[in-house]
Formats: structure tokens, C-alpha cells, sequence
């Protein structure tokens, strides 16, 4: 929605902040989940299906207000489109050249003649133009690292409280939980502060191709540091900076790149 709607000059000052504002909902959850203990995994499940109704919610009454034109708006629009037409039939009458931006005379048959994307229609995409095959990369791929990542940090932690509470799996379920539960207040909290103060300052400073590279760049160290220390801090240090550079930075200027899709 929002990348409809602004500009790339708006995107690069502005992203970090929605991103940021987008954290505290992401700090919230996690620091409720550190209740595991007292408030038990079931009413925390609970918790997040609620918010999941709540969302649908949001976002019916966000389309209600901003995502249908208003009846002036469309008349407006549908004039503005007739003076575009006539002038451009005006103009090819007195045998001029054709405007570059001129709208074309049939623009309702353009329109019908507009063949409508299928269920492919992104593999069709991918294939045509190499700038979304780039999207897709930047995207999608470094998430391959960080699952695997991810997974080990859960198995080792998973591991850590089985031994802390032999016999008791319910106490070491709730433990495991707040364990997760830290890790992403911890996780969010960084990335909610460089959003706020780094994200921007990042890419006017180091520009947008070295930012984007700088993620990726990022990425590889802290798989070198995991290698050589494949300790169960080690990967929650390692997780909780990509995952925080992941929301912060990979994410606001890999939303700047559909801009030039629009």
C-alpha cells in the first residue's frame, strides 16, 4: 500500500521509520511470551490467534477509509482522462506529432485488450526481466542461511532445558518459551533503534547499492563466527544481529526496489 502511494526519494528517508513503528507490535509479543511460565504456552497461542482476528480487522477498516476512491475523486479522474483524450485527438487532427505522454484515443479498448496476470503470472515475471530475478535474490535467498540458523539455535536451546529439567517436560516447554520470548524482545528492540536512528542514515551514507550488498556481507561474517564457535550463545549473539539487520536494513531497502515495478 504504501509503495503505491510515495515516491523512492520518501521510500529511502521514511522506510526505516515504518519499520520501526512496525517493531514495537514485535517487541510487545515477545515480551509477553517471557511470561511463559506464569501465563502457560496455551494462553500465549490464544494470545496470538486473537491478534491474528485483530489484524483482519485493521485492515478492513483501513480499506474502508483510504483503499475506495471517493465518488468525486473518480469524477474527477474520469475528466481530467477526457481532456487528455480530446487534446490528444485535438492535436492529431491538426496533423501534429503525438505526445510521448498523450493518453491513447481507445483507451477503453487498451484497457480490454490488457491481458489479466494468472497464477504464474510471477514465474512469467521472473523469467522476462532481470530486475525482479534480482528482487527474488535479495529477497529470498539469504532466508535459507538464517532457517538453518535458526533451527540449530532451537535445537541447542531445546536441548539445554531438557537437561535443566530432567522429567519434566511441561517446565522445560515453558522455559524453552521464554528463552524465545527473550530472544525476540532482544532481537526486535535492535532492530526497532537502527530503524529509527541507523536505517536512513545507512543509505544516505554508504548509498543504496552498498547497503544492499552490506546485508549479505554481514551475513557471511556471522556464518564464519558460528562456524568457528557453534555454541548455544554464539548463535543467539549470531541470530539476534541478522535477524535485527534482516528487519532494520535488508528489508526497508529491499521494499525501495519494487518501486521501479509500480
Amino acid at each position: 500500500l504504501v509503495n503505491a502511494s510515495v515516491d523512492v526519494h520518501f521510500a529511502k528517508k521514511n522506510f526505516g521509520y515504518i519499520i520501526a513503528g512496525a517493531q514495537i507490535g514485535s517487541i510487545l509479543g515477545p515480551t509477553i511470551a517471557t511470561r511463559a511460565n506464569v501465563l502457560g504456552v496455551p494462553t500465549l497461542y490464544l494470545g496470538g490467534a486473537i491478534c491474528m482476528f485483530c489484524i483482519i480487522g485493521v485492515m478492513y477498516l483501513y480499506i474502508q477509509k483510504y483503499g475506495i476512491p471517493d465518488a468525486d475523486d473518480a469524477k474527477a479522474a474520469e475528466a481530467q482522462e477526457k481532456a487528455v483524450r480530446d487534446a490528444a485527438e485535438a492535436e492529431e487532427s491538426h496533423g501534429l506529432k503525438k505526445s510521448a505522454v498523450a493518453v491513447p484515443v481507445d483507451a477503453d479498448k487498451e484497457k480490454k485488450d490488457k491481458k489479466k496476470g494468472g497464477m504464474l503470472e510471477g514465474f512469467t515475471l521472473m523469467y522476462k526481466h532481470d530486475f525482479v530475478k534480482g528482487i527474488f535474490f535479495i529477497s529470498s535467498l539469504f532466508m535459507v542461511n538464517v532457517t538453518v540458523i535458526d533451527y540449530m539455535m532451537k535445537l541447542l536451546a531445546k536441548e539445554r532445558y531438557e537437561q535443566m529439567y530432567p522429567g519434566d517436560p511441561q517446565a522445560a516447554t515453558r522455559a524453552f518459551a521464554s528463552f524465545m520470548g527473550y530472544f525476540g524482545q532482544t532481537t526486535n528492540s535492535i532492530s526497532f533503534l537502527f530503524s529509527l536512528f541507523g536505517t536512513g542514515a545507512v543509505i544516505k551514507g554508504l548509498g543504496f547499492t552498498k547497503t544492499l550488498i552490506a546485508f549479505p556481507t554481514l551475513l557471511l561474517a556471522m556464518t564464519v563466527l558460528l562456524w568457528t564457535m557453534p555454541t548455544i550463545w554464539c548463535v543467539f549473539v549470531v541470530m539476534m544481529v541478522i535477524k535485527g539487520m534482516s528487519y532494520a536494513l535488508n528489508n526497508p531497502t529491499k521494499e525501495i526496489l519494487y518501486q521501479a515495478t509500480s
